[in-house]
């Protein structure tokens, strides 16, 4: 197993997925609110470990990164005449972005 793809999280990598997790339950909430509670439940499965492994001494951005892409995947984003269907927000996205801000900590130090 890679070691470098696990890590201790940084103040604004904690932030930062907290603020994404806030994304996933809104989105949750609007799911089952139009009816659509499988979405909702594989949009919760993915996202249900990031609680518990955000104050781990390395969090796994692989095993995270895997099941929210089989979420995307499952979901799409696609947006047609300014209305969006699938996936409300592109969380892999998300995730590399706040992946990246580990990064600037290793190399300023």
């Amino acid at each position: 197993m890679d070691m470098s793809r696990k890590t201790r999280l940084t103040e604004e990598q904690l932030e930062r997925l907290c603020e994404m997790l806030y994304e996933a339950f809104l989105e949750i909430r609007n799911l089952t609110g139009v009816g659509l509670c499988e979405q909702a439940n594989a949009l919760a499965g993915a996202f249900h470990n990031i609680p518990i492994s955000l104050f781990a001494l390395n969090f796994d951005w692989d095993s995270t990164r895997m099941y929210i892409g089989s979420y995307q995947r499952q979901y799409p984003r696609i947006v047609e005449n300014n209305i969006v269907s699938g996936s409300y927000n592109d969380y892999l996205s998300m995730l590399d972005e706040i992946e990246k801000l580990g990064d600037q900590r290793n190399l300023s130090a």
